[in-house]
Protein backbone atom coordinates (compact mmCIF):
# COMPACT_ATOMS: atom_id res chain seq x y z
CA UNK A 1 0.00 0.00 0.00
CA UNK A 2 3.17 2.48 -0.03
CA UNK A 3 5.00 3.57 -2.69
CA UNK A 4 8.07 5.03 -1.28
CA UNK A 5 7.38 8.30 1.04
CA UNK A 6 4.15 8.55 -0.81
CA UNK A 7 1.22 6.70 0.78
CA UNK A 8 -1.05 5.15 -2.53
CA UNK A 9 -4.51 4.46 -1.03
CA UNK A 10 -8.05 4.50 -2.68
CA UNK A 11 -11.59 3.56 -1.43
CA UNK A 12 -12.06 0.09 -2.28
CA UNK A 13 -8.36 -0.38 0.28
CA UNK A 14 -10.87 1.38 2.69
CA UNK A 15 -13.26 -0.98 1.95
CA UNK A 16 -11.49 -4.11 1.77
CA UNK A 17 -9.47 -3.16 5.29
CA UNK A 18 -12.75 -2.39 6.47
CA UNK A 19 -13.69 -6.26 5.78
CA UNK A 20 -10.87 -7.29 7.39
CA UNK A 21 -10.97 -5.19 10.76
CA UNK A 22 -14.81 -6.45 11.35
CA UNK A 23 -13.91 -9.97 10.33
CA UNK A 24 -10.72 -9.65 12.77
CA UNK A 25 -12.81 -8.15 15.66
CA UNK A 26 -15.40 -10.69 15.11
CA UNK A 27 -13.33 -13.54 15.79
CA UNK A 28 -10.96 -12.02 18.50
CA UNK A 29 -14.50 -11.19 20.42
CA UNK A 30 -15.74 -15.40 19.57
CA UNK A 31 -12.26 -16.19 20.78
CA UNK A 32 -12.24 -14.00 24.32
CA UNK A 33 -15.27 -13.74 25.52
CA UNK A 34 -18.58 -15.36 25.98
CA UNK A 35 -21.19 -14.39 22.81
CA UNK A 36 -24.87 -15.53 22.50
CA UNK A 37 -25.03 -18.58 21.00
CA UNK A 38 -28.96 -20.05 19.97
CA UNK A 39 -30.14 -23.79 18.75
CA UNK A 40 -31.60 -24.21 15.35
CA UNK A 41 -34.87 -25.20 15.52
CA UNK A 42 -34.62 -27.57 13.25
CA UNK A 43 -31.54 -29.67 13.67
CA UNK A 44 -30.67 -28.19 17.26
CA UNK A 45 -27.34 -27.40 16.11
CA UNK A 46 -25.79 -23.78 17.55
CA UNK A 47 -26.25 -20.78 15.92
CA UNK A 48 -23.34 -18.17 17.00
CA UNK A 49 -25.22 -14.47 16.05
CA UNK A 50 -22.24 -12.43 15.97
CA UNK A 51 -21.22 -14.38 13.42
CA UNK A 52 -23.77 -13.51 11.63
CA UNK A 53 -24.18 -10.48 12.46
CA UNK A 54 -20.59 -10.14 11.26
CA UNK A 55 -21.54 -11.99 7.69
CA UNK A 56 -24.58 -9.94 6.91
CA UNK A 57 -22.92 -6.90 5.85
CA UNK A 58 -19.71 -7.56 4.91
CA UNK A 59 -22.00 -9.71 2.50
CA UNK A 60 -23.45 -6.84 1.10
CA UNK A 61 -20.10 -4.57 1.25
CA UNK A 62 -18.02 -7.67 0.09
CA UNK A 63 -20.27 -8.13 -3.34
CA UNK A 64 -20.52 -3.93 -3.87
CA UNK A 65 -17.06 -4.07 -4.14
CA UNK A 66 -16.82 -6.67 -6.41
CA UNK A 67 -19.25 -5.20 -8.87
CA UNK A 68 -18.14 -1.81 -8.21
CA UNK A 69 -14.58 -1.92 -9.33
CA UNK A 70 -16.36 -3.10 -13.26
CA UNK A 71 -17.96 0.46 -13.11
CA UNK A 72 -16.61 2.08 -16.09
CA UNK A 73 -14.46 5.33 -14.99
CA UNK A 74 -12.84 6.56 -18.45
CA UNK A 75 -14.35 7.16 -21.90
CA UNK A 76 -12.67 5.41 -25.05
CA UNK A 77 -11.21 7.54 -27.62
CA UNK A 78 -14.40 7.61 -30.10
CA UNK A 79 -16.52 8.46 -27.14
CA UNK A 80 -14.15 11.55 -26.04
CA UNK A 81 -13.83 12.87 -29.73
CA UNK A 82 -17.37 12.43 -29.99
CA UNK A 83 -18.02 14.33 -26.99
CA UNK A 84 -15.77 17.42 -27.31
CA UNK A 85 -16.92 20.03 -27.75
CA UNK A 86 -20.22 19.16 -27.45
CA UNK A 87 -23.26 20.77 -29.48
CA UNK A 88 -21.07 23.73 -30.15
CA UNK A 89 -18.41 22.08 -32.32
CA UNK A 90 -20.64 21.32 -34.95
CA UNK A 91 -22.20 24.29 -35.68
CA UNK A 92 -21.23 26.36 -38.71
CA UNK A 93 -19.69 22.81 -40.09
CA UNK A 94 -21.61 20.43 -42.37
CA UNK A 95 -19.95 16.89 -41.46
CA UNK A 96 -17.70 15.23 -43.91
CA UNK A 97 -18.30 11.83 -45.09
CA UNK A 98 -14.50 11.23 -44.35
CA UNK A 99 -15.71 12.23 -40.66
CA UNK A 100 -18.50 9.65 -41.06
CA UNK A 101 -16.05 6.98 -42.21
CA UNK A 102 -13.40 7.81 -39.14
CA UNK A 103 -16.10 7.79 -36.60
CA UNK A 104 -17.37 4.49 -37.61
CA UNK A 105 -14.30 2.87 -37.45
CA UNK A 106 -13.47 4.10 -33.88
CA UNK A 107 -16.92 2.81 -33.20
CA UNK A 108 -16.29 -0.46 -34.53
CA UNK A 109 -12.76 -0.80 -33.01
CA UNK A 110 -13.82 0.67 -29.34
CA UNK A 111 -17.21 -1.35 -29.25
CA UNK A 112 -15.97 -4.78 -28.01
CA UNK A 113 -13.50 -3.01 -25.35
CA UNK A 114 -16.48 -0.97 -23.77
CA UNK A 115 -18.75 -2.27 -20.90
CA UNK A 116 -22.57 -3.19 -22.47
CA UNK A 117 -24.08 -1.32 -20.08
CA UNK A 118 -24.11 2.43 -18.45
CA UNK A 119 -22.57 3.70 -15.33
CA UNK A 120 -25.64 4.09 -13.18
CA UNK A 121 -26.71 0.74 -14.82
CA UNK A 122 -23.37 -1.03 -13.51
CA UNK A 123 -24.11 1.24 -10.19
CA UNK A 124 -27.52 -0.21 -9.71
CA UNK A 125 -26.18 -3.56 -10.70
CA UNK A 126 -23.91 -3.45 -7.53
CA UNK A 127 -26.15 -1.98 -4.98
CA UNK A 128 -28.83 -5.17 -6.18
CA UNK A 129 -26.57 -7.71 -6.15
CA UNK A 130 -25.20 -6.60 -2.89
CA UNK A 131 -28.55 -6.02 -1.22
CA UNK A 132 -29.17 -9.73 -2.88
CA UNK A 133 -26.09 -11.34 -0.88
CA UNK A 134 -26.71 -9.31 2.53
CA UNK A 135 -30.76 -10.46 2.56
CA UNK A 136 -29.51 -13.94 1.84
CA UNK A 137 -27.19 -13.83 4.66
CA UNK A 138 -29.24 -12.24 7.12
CA UNK A 139 -31.72 -15.00 6.70
CA UNK A 140 -28.60 -16.77 8.22
CA UNK A 141 -29.54 -14.60 11.36
CA UNK A 142 -33.33 -15.67 11.42
CA UNK A 143 -32.87 -19.22 11.56
CA UNK A 144 -32.75 -19.45 15.24
CA UNK A 145 -35.61 -17.17 15.90
CA UNK A 146 -37.85 -18.86 13.54
CA UNK A 147 -40.85 -20.90 15.70
CA UNK A 148 -41.59 -23.68 13.79
CA UNK A 149 -40.14 -25.64 10.34
CA UNK A 150 -42.83 -23.70 8.54
CA UNK A 151 -41.54 -20.52 8.95
CA UNK A 152 -37.67 -21.93 8.91
CA UNK A 153 -38.62 -23.65 5.39
CA UNK A 154 -39.76 -20.24 4.12
CA UNK A 155 -36.61 -18.16 5.38
CA UNK A 156 -34.00 -20.59 3.53
CA UNK A 157 -35.97 -20.77 0.62
CA UNK A 158 -35.63 -16.78 0.56
CA UNK A 159 -31.94 -16.80 1.43
CA UNK A 160 -31.60 -19.78 -1.32
CA UNK A 161 -32.97 -17.69 -4.36
CA UNK A 162 -31.29 -14.52 -3.04
CA UNK A 163 -27.93 -16.13 -2.92
CA UNK A 164 -28.77 -17.69 -6.56
CA UNK A 165 -28.38 -14.19 -8.16
CA UNK A 166 -24.29 -14.14 -7.65
CA UNK A 167 -24.20 -16.99 -10.23
CA UNK A 168 -26.53 -15.27 -12.55
CA UNK A 169 -24.14 -12.44 -12.25
CA UNK A 170 -20.78 -14.29 -12.68
CA UNK A 171 -22.88 -15.72 -15.71
CA UNK A 172 -23.44 -12.42 -17.04
CA UNK A 173 -19.81 -11.28 -16.63
CA UNK A 174 -18.37 -14.39 -18.15
CA UNK A 175 -20.36 -13.28 -21.26
CA UNK A 176 -19.33 -9.55 -21.21
CA UNK A 177 -16.25 -9.66 -20.48
CA UNK A 178 -15.75 -12.50 -23.38
CA UNK A 179 -16.99 -10.14 -25.68
CA UNK A 180 -14.69 -7.64 -24.56
CA UNK A 181 -11.02 -6.87 -26.57
CA UNK A 182 -8.66 -5.29 -24.29
CA UNK A 183 -7.73 -2.66 -27.46
CA UNK A 184 -4.79 -0.61 -27.92
CA UNK A 185 -5.06 2.43 -26.31
CA UNK A 186 -4.35 2.90 -22.34
CA UNK A 187 -7.88 3.71 -21.86
CA UNK A 188 -9.07 0.80 -23.85
CA UNK A 189 -6.77 -1.47 -21.74
CA UNK A 190 -7.33 -0.13 -18.53
CA UNK A 191 -11.44 -1.32 -18.72
CA UNK A 192 -10.64 -4.17 -20.14
CA UNK A 193 -8.11 -4.97 -16.98
CA UNK A 194 -11.62 -3.74 -14.61
CA UNK A 195 -13.73 -6.13 -16.14
CA UNK A 196 -10.96 -9.09 -15.62
CA UNK A 197 -10.08 -8.14 -11.85
CA UNK A 198 -13.93 -7.64 -11.17
CA UNK A 199 -14.91 -11.52 -12.78
CA UNK A 200 -11.86 -12.32 -10.71
CA UNK A 201 -13.39 -11.02 -7.41
CA UNK A 202 -16.92 -12.23 -8.36
CA UNK A 203 -15.56 -15.53 -9.14
CA UNK A 204 -14.19 -16.21 -6.03
CA UNK A 205 -16.50 -14.68 -3.84
CA UNK A 206 -19.04 -17.58 -5.49
CA UNK A 207 -16.59 -20.36 -5.15
CA UNK A 208 -15.63 -19.42 -1.92
CA UNK A 209 -18.69 -18.57 -0.30
CA UNK A 210 -20.05 -22.13 -2.39
CA UNK A 211 -18.14 -24.08 -0.23
CA UNK A 212 -18.97 -22.11 3.20
CA UNK A 213 -22.63 -23.38 2.26
CA UNK A 214 -21.43 -25.98 2.09
CA UNK A 215 -19.52 -26.68 5.00
CA UNK A 216 -22.51 -24.86 6.74
CA UNK A 217 -25.38 -27.56 5.48
CA UNK A 218 -22.65 -30.42 6.47
CA UNK A 219 -22.25 -29.07 9.70
CA UNK A 220 -26.08 -28.67 10.41
CA UNK A 221 -27.12 -31.42 8.46
CA UNK A 222 -24.47 -33.25 8.72
CA UNK A 223 -25.21 -34.80 12.38
CA UNK A 224 -28.71 -35.45 12.29
CA UNK A 225 -28.05 -37.19 8.67
CA UNK A 226 -25.78 -39.44 9.96
CA UNK A 227 -25.65 -40.29 14.35
CA UNK A 228 -22.40 -41.79 14.14
CA UNK A 229 -20.34 -38.29 13.51
CA UNK A 230 -21.84 -37.72 17.33
CA UNK A 231 -19.14 -40.36 19.08
CA UNK A 232 -16.33 -39.29 16.24
CA UNK A 233 -16.30 -35.60 16.43
CA UNK A 234 -16.57 -33.28 18.62
CA UNK A 235 -20.57 -32.05 16.84
CA UNK A 236 -20.36 -29.00 18.98
CA UNK A 237 -17.24 -26.95 17.89
CA UNK A 238 -17.72 -28.71 14.03
CA UNK A 239 -20.47 -25.17 12.91
CA UNK A 240 -17.25 -23.65 14.77
CA UNK A 241 -14.51 -24.72 13.26
CA UNK A 242 -16.36 -24.72 9.71
CA UNK A 243 -17.46 -21.59 9.91
CA UNK A 244 -13.68 -19.75 11.22
CA UNK A 245 -11.79 -21.88 8.98
CA UNK A 246 -13.70 -20.89 5.36
CA UNK A 247 -14.00 -16.96 6.94
CA UNK A 248 -10.29 -16.60 7.58
CA UNK A 249 -9.74 -18.09 3.95
CA UNK A 250 -12.13 -16.17 2.08
CA UNK A 251 -11.16 -13.11 3.33
CA UNK A 252 -7.52 -13.45 2.71
CA UNK A 253 -7.91 -14.76 -0.66
CA UNK A 254 -10.15 -12.08 -1.04
CA UNK A 255 -7.88 -9.14 -0.05
CA UNK A 256 -5.17 -10.57 -2.30
CA UNK A 257 -6.98 -9.67 -5.21
CA UNK A 258 -8.21 -6.60 -4.09
CA UNK A 259 -4.64 -5.30 -3.57
CA UNK A 260 -4.61 -6.43 -6.90
CA UNK A 261 -7.50 -4.08 -8.37
CA UNK A 262 -5.95 -1.36 -6.16
CA UNK A 263 -2.37 -1.37 -8.36
CA UNK A 264 -4.24 -1.85 -11.51
CA UNK A 265 -7.41 -0.03 -11.45
CA UNK A 266 -7.03 2.94 -7.74
CA UNK A 267 -3.56 3.73 -7.63
CA UNK A 268 -3.26 7.16 -9.60
CA UNK A 269 0.68 6.66 -9.50
CA UNK A 270 1.01 3.52 -10.96
CA UNK A 271 -1.48 4.45 -13.83
CA UNK A 272 0.33 7.23 -14.34
CA UNK A 273 3.55 5.43 -14.31
CA UNK A 274 1.86 3.35 -16.87
CA UNK A 275 0.80 5.69 -19.32
CA UNK A 276 4.19 7.02 -19.17
CA UNK A 277 4.93 4.02 -20.47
Amino acid sequence: LYRGRQRAFSGVIVGALTVQSIAFITDLLMASIAVPVMIDPVFGTRVHLLRWCEWTPLAFLMTFLTEGVGVPEVLSKAQRKKNKGGWKATLGRKKKDDDYREDDNNNNNSDKSQPDMSKSTHILTAYSNGLAQGFSTLCGLIFPFCPGLKSWAFFMVISFLLFLVIYYRLKCKIQSHRRMAMGSSVDEMEIYNRSLLSLKLLGTCTFLWTVLVCTYFFSTVGPTVFPSLYGRVDVNALTMTGECTMDVVAKVLYMFIIVDVHDQVFDQSARAERRLE
